[in-house]
């Protein structure tokens, strides 16, 4: 599964909602995540024998919405990359 920070491809619409779809050439092919700390999306998105569904719900598992924008796993691998 693929979570990233910024958008590569396809397209977001707009709205309120924490999930929202990212659609590409009319094919469903992630989810834009945003949390209550920060309307600045995340992106999900699918991998090798995993659905997007899946994907998501793994994702809210390693993800504290209240510690940080990213999931831990991501959040801690920027802040490394960065020092």
């Amino acid at each position: 599964m693929g979570i990233g920070k910024s958008l590569l491809c396809g397209s977001v619409p707009e709205g309120d909602e924490q999930e929202r779809p990212v659609v590409y050439q009319d094919h469903l092919i992630g989810m834009a995540i945003t949390s209550e700390r920060s309307q600045k999306p995340f992106y999900v998105s699918v991998g090798h024998q995993i659905t997007l569904h899946d994907a998501v719900e793994q994702m809210h598992r390693v993800w504290n919405k209240k510690e940080h924008r990213l999931p831990e796993p991501i959040y801690q691998a920027d802040r490394l990359s960065k020092s």
